[in-house]
């Protein structure tokens, strides 16, 4: 049985492994940019998809499915002794690497949260190409761990943008030409009342 779902996962997993390397490639052309203009110039971020078997940049399709075949086999053992599989896209990871140090390790919650909203807005300009509309932006309570410089750069770049949706506690921090063109309500014990 093991080797009949081992055939599906590489088959599955190797197509997945090849669109996430292509999405990433794509998401790097836009992030960078959006990092830099939330942090005023000051941070580069890139994103590295690192997935959980070993797969050579150089390997086509082919040799990535024998490879990972190969790989599975020789962790085979080990899973059954852990009764989980170890390798495949569902163990896959993303580092988020800002002037070249590793977010997730190093990294302050505002340089933490700036790059989590440059990968958003990076996946907007993402489906924006792919489809050719333009995606509705949800930002959930954004300012909280972003200090006062990287909220005005990051309203500037939610400027650029047709539909979006922002909760916050306080209307404070929004500048008033964003407020003038904005919807806005309050949510009081429940209700909802515009503003």
């Amino acid at each position: 049985m093991l080797d009949y779902l081992d055939e599906k996962l590489t088959e599955l997993a190797t197509m997945i492994t090849f669109e996430r390397r292509r999405m990433i490639v794509s998401l790097n052309q836009h992030v960078d940019e959006l990092q830099a203009i939330i942090s005023g110039g000051r941070e580069h971020l890139k994103i590295v998809y690192r997935p959980s078997f070993h797969i050579d940049p150089a390997w086509d399709t082919m040799e990535t499915l024998q490879n990972y075949r190969i790989q599975l086999n020789e962790a085979r053992r080990k899973e059954i002794h852990q009764g989980v599989c170890l390798l495949g896209p569902h163990r896959d990871d993303l580092e988020f690497l800002v002037n070249d140090v590793n977010m997730l390790t190093y990294g302050s919650r505002g340089q933490q949260r700036t790059s989590a909203l440059a990968a958003k807005l990076g996946e907007l300009a993402y489906m924006r190409a792919v489809t050719g509309e333009e995606p509705i932006l949800l930002l959930d309570d954004v300012f909280s761990e972003l200090d006062p410089l990287r909220r005005e750069h990051l309203l500037r770049e939610v400027l650029q943008h047709e539909q979006v949706l922002i909760t916050a506690t306080d209307f404070e921090s929004f500048p008033e030409e964003i407020l003038a063109k904005a919807h806005r309500y309050l949510v009081v014990d429940g209700e909802i009342l515009r503003r």
